[in-house]
């Protein structure tokens, strides 16, 4: 809401990726210094896929007892996602904060 509000309807997640790493000339414009970075998600066999492509952050609000909120953002894709069905074994990125 915060996003939209400040004029990135539609375009939030150019407004939270990085302005590099991103495949495809899909950086962003980082406006607000969050440095969405491109860093996939590690699968269950270890093995990471989507670095690049795709960012994948963890929420610390469950959805169900295996499943989690998660916030994505896309190279190809100028909106911040929503989902609540990440499956907590896999390995999503966090975003420490600090007060």
């Amino acid at each position: 809401d915060y996003l939209t509000s400040n004029g990135h309807n539609g375009t939030e997640g150019i407004a939270l990726k990085a302005t590099s790493g991103w495949n495809n000339n899909g950086n962003g414009s980082d406006a607000y210094g969050w440095l969405g970075l491109p860093g996939g998600g590690r699968l269950n066999s270890g093995n990471f896929s989507f670095i690049g492509a795709s960012g994948y952050w963890w929420s610390s609000t469950e959805s169900y007892t295996y499943e989690a909120w998660l916030r994505s953002l896309y190279h190809d894709y100028d909106e911040l996602s929503r989902g609540d069905d990440a499956i907590k074994t896999p390995g999503l990125s966090v975003r420490c904060l600090k007060d």
